[in-house]
């Protein structure tokens, strides 16, 4: 899968990693299993398959939230919902990170409340305002530069939504907007 990924081959790498998860599953390697899942998760997410990473995260994350332990590899449900949230927004679709997170809060009541709910709500309403500074405010705030490669490479991409006149932002506020006039009637 590395060498397939290294020579561009995406498709390939992506179907050597669905064949390990396979076999080790078979073999009762669980923590193998997931590992390749997890890399599967990541490489979907650097190839720009936002949608599919961010669903390949979320079921990383339950099998973690059902391991006291996590996932192996030391990811907790809370990171990968993190991620999977990043893929939301580095995809542009700003409505499925506010139902994300409100989905993560029912799966476990403490992630409202959690840093990792707060870095994704900052960088939403950033990105929903179309703001530069505010969304370089939360990343110095709140992120590690020394980050993995793939944190990096999606906060990047959240960057340029941020960066262009995003339509996706503008329809989220006004729609908040809508809401919130609704609630005063």
């Amino acid at each position: 899968a590395d060498i397939l990924q290294v020579m561009g081959n995406v498709t390939g790498a992506e179907e050597a990693l669905k064949e390990a998860v396979k076999l080790f599953s078979v073999d009762g390697q669980i923590l193998s299993a997931d590992e390749c899942k997890l890399r599967l998760a990541d490489m979907l997410a650097k190839s720009g398959a936002h949608t599919r990473a961010a669903v390949a995260y979320d079921a990383l994350a339950d099998v973690a939230l059902a391991n006291s332990l996590g996932l192996g590899g030391g990811r907790s449900a809370y990171d990968l919902w993190l991620r999977s949230g990043l893929c939301r927004l580095a995809s542009g679709n700003v409505d499925a990170v506010q139902d994300a997170i409100s989905r993560y809060s029912e799966a476990d009541l403490g992630f409202g409340g959690s840093s990792e709910a707060e870095r994704l709500l900052g960088l939403r309403d950033a990105v929903v305002a179309c703001d530069a500074d505010a969304f370089s405010k939360e990343v110095r705030t709140h992120w590690d530069m020394g980050s993995d490669p793939v944190t990096l490479s999606l906060l990047a991409l959240i960057r340029q939504i941020v960066n262009r006149e995003g339509q996706a932002g503008q329809r989220l506020a006004e729609e908040m907007a809508r809401e919130a006039d609704e609630e005063l009637l």
